[in-house]
C-alpha cells in the first residue's frame, strides 16, 4: 500500500503536452536559439530556473522558464540580476516571474517596475495564492569600499531591510515591518498562508504573523539557525509553518551537512508532525505540500569532492565570528551566490526511506529552481524533453566533427602515402 500511495503523490505521463500544469520530470540548458520572454511570450511557466554555466560569453545567472503545459524554453538575461527561487518568483499560476525590483508579465513580455523606494534594491519573496500580494523585502546597501587593512569578506554590505506587501492589481504598497539583518536571506524569509489572510515573515530569530495589511496575529522565538523553510513554508490546513536547520551530518557524504525539516505551530511556535531529513546537500527550500501533506522542496546539490572549493564553508543559517564570513555573521553566501551547487532537484521528502525525485536537471541544466504553486498543486509531471542545441551541445558538436575531420585527413594522407610507395616500389621493380 505504500508503494502505492508513494507512486500517486505525482501522477505521470508521458504526454509532451498536458491539459493541465505539470511539472517535467527533466530541465536542461536552454538552447542556442531560445527566445527572449519579453519578445517571444511563453504565456505561463511551471518552472523558472538558473544557472553560471549555460553560456560561452561568460555570463551567469540568465533566467530559464519552461511551460506550464509543454517543454517551450524561454530566456530573460541576466541584466534582471535574479536567481530561480531565491529573487525571482513564480505567481502561483505561472503567467508572472518576480525579479529584482519588478514583475514580468509572462503573457505579454511586458515588465511592471518596482522601485526600491527608500532603498537600492527590492527583493520579491513570496506570493499569495490568488496571485495578487507580493511580499517584497527592499535593502539599502549604501556605497561601500573596505579598507585595505581589512581581512574580512564584506560580501552583504546591507545596513537596512524592510518588507513590504504590494498589492498588484493596483500598486498599492503597505509596510510591514523593518526586518533585523543578522539572519535574513531571500528565498528563506516570507510565506503567505493558504487563504492568503496571514503572512508569515522572520526578523532574526523570531518568526512573526501578520495580516497582508501588517495586523499582528502571533510571533514567537525560534532556536539560533532555524528558518523559515521557503514559499511554501505554511501547511495545506493553514495551522503550522515549516522550518529548516542544518547540522554537520558525520554521515560520510562528501558536503557534510544534514538539513532537517519540522513543522511549528503558527499560533505559539510549538513543535509539531514530522520531521524530514536530507543529507549532503548544500540547501533545501521548501515549495509546498502535496495532497497527501507531505513537503515537496527544492534541494541545491553539491558536486563532487574536486568539484568543491577547498576553502569552501558548510551552508547554515547559525552565527560565526572567523574570517571569511559576511557582516552578518552567516555563511549563506554558499546558497545565495550556488557556490558549490552543481545541480538541483525537486523531490517529495518521506518520514523515513527514499524521497520521491520529481525533477531532476541534465548537465549542464539547473542550479536553483522555484515551482509555480498550481504545478504542485496538480500533482501531475510529464517527461520533459531539454533542448538539443545548447551551447555545450554545439562546442561538442563542433569538437566531434573537428575530430572526425582530422581523422578522416590522416586516413587519406596514410593512403596517400602507401600509393606513393606502391608506386616507388613499381617503378625500381620495371628499371630492374
Amino acid at each position: 500500500m505504500a508503494t502505492i500511495a508513494s507512486f500517486v503523490l505525482f501522477r505521470s505521463t508521458d504526454a509532451t503536452v498536458t491539459a493541465s500544469p505539470s511539472l517535467p520530470r527533466r530541465l536542461g540548458a536552454p538552447g542556442v536559439f531560445t527566445p527572449d520572454a519579453r519578445h517571444t511570450p511563453i504565456g505561463a511557466a511551471s518552472v523558472v530556473f538558473t544557472s553560471r554555466a549555460w553560456r560561452l560569453d561568460g555570463s551567469e545567472f540568465d533566467i530559464a522558464l519552461t511551460g506550464l503545459r509543454s517543454d517551450a524554453y524561454r530566456t530573460l538575461p541576466e541584466s534582471f540580476n535574479s536567481t530561480a527561487g531565491i529573487t525571482a518568483i513564480l505567481s502561483p499560476n505561472g503567467t508572472q516571474l518576480a525579479v529584482e525590483n519588478g514583475i514580468v508579465n509572462l503573457a505579454t513580455g511586458a515588465t511592471t517596475r518596482l522601485p526600491p523606494d527608500g532603498g537600492n534594491y527590492r527583493h520579491p519573496e513570496a506570493w499569495s495564492l490568488d496571485g495578487r500580494y507580493l511580499a517584497t523585502v527592499t535593502y539599502t546597501q549604501p556605497d561601500f569600499e573596505a579598507p585595505e587593512t581589512f581581512g574580512g569578506a564584506w560580501t552583504s554590505p546591507v545596513t537596512h531591510a524592510v518588507l513590504s506587501v504590494v498589492d498588484t492589481s493596483d500598486g498599492h504598497e503597505t509596510t510591514i515591518a523593518d526586518v533585523d539583518m543578522t539572519a535574513n536571506f531571500d528565498g528563506w524569509l516570507a510565506a503567505f498562508s493558504p487563504d492568503g489572510t496571514k503572512l508569515a515573515y522572520q526578523s532574526g530569530n523570531r518568526i512573526v504573523v501578520v495580516t497582508p495589511a501588517g495586523a499582528p496575529i502571533a510571533a514567537f522565538a525560534v532556536p539560533a539557525g532555524t528558518r523559515i523553510a521557503g514559499k511554501g513554508a505554511w501547511t495545506r490546513d493553514g495551522s503550522a509553518l515549516a522550518v529548516v536547520a542544518e547540522r554537520p551530518c558525520g554521515c560520510g557524504r562528501t558536503y557534510d551537512a544534514r538539513w532537517t525539516l519540522t513543522t511549528l505551530d503558527a499560533s505559539t511556535g510549538a513543535t509539531m508532525g514530522t520531521a524530514y531529513i536530507v543529507d549532503g546537500v548544500v540547501a533545501i527550500r521548501i515549495l509546498g505540500w502535496t495532497h497527501t501533506g507531505r513537503p515537496v522542496v527544492a534541494t541545491y546539490d553539491a558536486g563532487t569532492a574536486a568539484d568543491l572549493d577547498p576553502s569552501y564553508q558548510i551552508v547554515d543559517f547559525r552565527p560565526h565570528s572567523d574570517a571569511g564570513i559576511d557582516q552578518t555573521g552567516l555563511y549563506m553566501s554558499g546558497v545565495e551566490n550556488l557556490d558549490n551547487v552543481f545541480g538541483t532537484r525537486v523531490l517529495v521528502l518521506a518520514a523515513a526511506g527514499a524521497p520521491q525525485v520529481l525533477l531532476a536537471s541534465s548537465s549542464p541544466g539547473a542550479e536553483s529552481v522555484d515551482v509555480a504553486d498550481d504545478v504542485v498543486t496538480k500533482s501531475l509531471s510529464r517527461t520533459g524533453h531539454p533542448p538539443l542545441a545548447t551551447f555545450d551541445h554545439m562546442v561538442e558538436g563542433a569538437a566531434a566533427v573537428l575530430f572526425a575531420g582530422l581523422v578522416a585527413a590522416i586516413i587519406v594522407l596514410v593512403q596517400r602515402l602507401h600509393r606513393s610507395r606502391r608506386r616507388g616500389r613499381t617503378g625500381l621493380a620495371s628499371g630492374s
